[in-house]
């Protein structure tokens, strides 16, 4: 089965302020991945985690694109009276606003006529390309870079070419940057593949640096973009990063690719109990779905003893939410103590009861048997056990003799 690779970008950084890393941290993270949702390039429900040390920023995306679908877009040129003469042929205005927009008269044809306002107005619609994963990150991280919470940046001259983003204009100790701190390091993978974008003076590779004590060595080459999903996921979790909807779009994503409920819950480090809360969530009824994404109940088990209550007296869930009290597991038991009891239908006992019976009659003919090939005198079976066997159908006789 295919899959679509991990993204991985990370700065690498003089010390940061200790005090202002969290919030880097993250600023950096959502900034840049916000920006490839909205290029298409990563799904909104990407799951995406910020990581940061005093010496770098980064941040993991599951699964991104290497290009964005395509795109239908309509461009309205100008009224029809202005875009063609008496005798329908286009004016020197519009074949101007064609050659604007890198086309030819060779689209009149394509052209379409629509109302716009009071006039109609001729429009053309054309089909814009995906942005590329390089485009793409390439604006991420510049406007990621540029929305860091920073008060004060300082200004630092590169003195070396080498690895550089810079072009042929490069003087070294002249051409300078602005940032927090210096950069010294750039990392971006898709996957195994370099993402070959550049930041701060800086052309991305795949070599990191580690700790400057306690590292076996200097550098790292990173190979992959952390290619187990359960890891980044287990890592937010750890964080308390992973919003209870995150989390179980994750598992309704891992479960439909074919892992049990019972993987998941392993691999997590989660019980079974607590993952069918949580896939409880995506299928939750509108009220409750909007108490959910409001933030007014985010918990998971509390969400799925309403959905239960709900499915059978949604006027009283209806009342409770309408309310201003909290969502309280003694706000549920209180609904639940006057909660209307279930009225069955007799007709739908009267099938189970049938269907119950059909099931029971073909295994008292195979208890029979075995009974009469038990107590054969030749059988010998062990007096101990035929009691034991006796006792059971004197047990199961005084069951089937009940109303």
């Amino acid at each position: 089965m295919t899959t679509t690779p991990n993204l991985l970008v990370e700065l690498f950084v003089e010390e940061l302020p200790p005090k202002a890393l969290k919030k880097l941290g993250e600023a950096f993270a959502n900034t840049l991945a916000d920006s490839l949702k909205a290029q298409g390039l990563a799904g909104p429900h990407a799951l995406v985690a910020s990581f940061a040390s005093p010496r770098r920023l980064a941040v993991h995306v599951g699964q991104v694109a290497a290009q964005a679908a395509d795109q239908a877009r309509q461009t309205k040129l100008m009224p029809v009276a202005v875009a063609l003469d008496a005798s329908g042929a286009p004016t020197p205005a519009l074949l101007k606003k064609l050659a604007a927009l890198g086309v030819d008269a060779s689209v009149l044809p394509q052209l379409r006529r629509q109302p716009d306002g009071k006039a109609e107005a001729l429009f053309l619609d054309s089909v814009q390309p995906g942005a590329t994963l390089a485009e793409g990150l390439q604006k991420a991280l510049a406007e990621a870079i540029a929305k860091l919470p920073i008060p004060k940046v300082m200004q630092y001259q590169l003195h070396s070419a080498e690895g550089s983003g810079e072009g042929a204009d490069f003087q070294p100790g002249w051409t300078s940057v602005n940032f927090v701190r210096p950069a010294h390091g750039l990392v971006a993978l898709h996957g195994a593949d370099v993402v070959p974008v550049r930041a701060l003076g800086l052309l991305a590779g795949r070599t990191t640096r580690g700790h400057r004590f306690e590292a076996a060595q200097p550098t790292v080459t990173l190979r992959d973009a952390a290619p187990d999903p359960y890891a980044q996921v287990a890592e937010n979790l750890k964080r308390h990063s992973l919003s209870p909807l995150d989390l179980a779009r994750f598992i309704r994503h891992q479960v439909d690719a074919g892992d049990s409920n019972a993987t998941v819950a392993s691999k997590l480090n989660l019980d079974l109990t607590t993952v069918a809360h949580h896939l409880t969530l995506l299928n939750l009824p509108p009220v409750l779905d909007e108490a959910l994404k409001s933030g007014r109940c985010t918990s998971p088990r509390t969400l799925h003893e309403l959905h239960r209550l709900h499915a059978q007296n949604p006027e009283q869930v209806q009342t409770l939410l309408a309310g201003n009290g909290d969502l309280t597991r003694k706000a549920i038991a209180a609904v639940k103590a006057t909660a209307l009891p279930i009225v069955r239908d007799p007709g739908q006992s009267a099938r189970a009861s049938a269907s119950l019976m059909a099931q029971a009659s073909p295994l008292c003919d195979r208890l029979q048997t075995i009974l009469e090939r038990a107590t054969r005198p030749d059988a010998a079976t062990p007096t101990d056990q035929r009691t034991a066997l006796h006792s059971r159908l004197m047990t199961l006789t005084e069951l089937a003799a009940r109303r």
